[in-house]
């Protein structure tokens, strides 16, 4: 069955992609929606909704600064989908906490204690935050590079930030896994499995 996936970025697809090739590996993804992060989807998700009537989406944005986030599904979406055809999921805080929660492999992907890797991290304010500072402290020089930002540039990431963390998703990270330790993956792998 072909589906669409709409998502914040590039590191939010390969996530969902992931995922899906472990949980629902006779989906194909046809076409991927990524222009321009949460507000993109946000201006869109009802034109998403719509069209599920016709293929079935997966939408996937990140909480961010909001308190809850059926209420931010409800804000940008006017009421909370129940159909099997459009799966719209809300990472708790950002999608790096789904990365964190399986803290065995981030812990060896980074060359650091599994003990530094948050044991809950969905009550993480900003993932993305404790993400850096766990990389800060990586013995992995390359990935140091790749990921942190260069000290007195005006830029939040580093150069291969997306693409290093790709890696990682596709080659190490795994998502049943990371699902014992996050709610919110947990909740988003069984609506995945429910997609009709």
């Amino acid at each position: 069955m072909y589906i669409c996936l709409v998502v914040e970025d590039l590191l939010s697809e390969y996530t969902v992609r992931k995922i899906l090739s472990e949980v629902r590996p006779d989906l194909t993804v046809k076409t991927v929606y990524k222009n321009g992060g949460f507000g993109y989807i946000k201006s869109n998700v009802k034109k998403f909704w719509k069209a599920s009537q016709h293929i079935p989406f997966v939408v996937l944005a990140d909480l961010d600064n909001e308190i809850c986030a059926p209420t931010r599904v409800l804000n940008w979406l006017g009421f909370i989908p129940s159909t099997g055809r459009f799966v719209f999921r809300i990472a708790v805080h950002e999608t790096e906490s789904w990365l964190m929660a399986d803290r065995g492999s981030f812990s060896d992907f980074l060359g650091i204690s599994e003990r530094l890797v948050p044991k809950d991290p969905d009550i993480l304010l900003d993932p993305k935050e404790k993400l850096l500072s766990l990389v800060k402290r990586s013995r992995k020089r390359s990935l140091k590079e790749d990921i942190l930002p260069s000290a007195g540039k005006h830029v939040t990431v580093g150069p291969a930030y997306n693409s290093s963390l790709a890696k990682y998703v596709l080659e190490f990270w795994n998502p049943q896994r990371a699902a014992e330790c996050s709610n919110s993956l947990e909740k988003a792998i069984r609506a995945l499995e429910s997609l009709q």
